[in-house]
């Protein structure tokens, strides 16, 4: 069983709506900082910049990216991506 079955099946088990993602406040702290990072006009953040903060918050989008690819994004992550990002969140341009 895979990871988005089993938290679909607690779910439904429980009664819960959500359950808590792990490390929920480490992804409300890198939204933040993408915010402000495209806010600034710094556009998507590439992990293969030369700028530290840059290549830090462009790795981080890239785990989220591989996080997306494999089906077990939660819907929430995903739309707070999508409100920093747009569509554009899923595949660098």
């Amino acid at each position: 069983m895979d990871e988005a079955m089993r938290r679909y099946l607690s779910r439904q088990i429980t009664g819960l709506d959500r359950m808590r993602e792990p490390r929920d406040e480490e992804f409300a702290a890198a939204i933040v900082e993408l915010e402000a990072f495209c806010e600034e006009g710094g556009g998507v953040p590439d992990w293969r910049s030369s700028d530290p903060v840059e290549a830090s918050l462009g790795s981080w989008l890239e785990g989220q990216r591989d996080v997306e690819r494999r089906g077990v994004l939660c819907e929430k992550r995903r739309a707070l991506l999508e409100g920093v990002l747009g569509p554009r969140w899923v595949s660098p341009s």
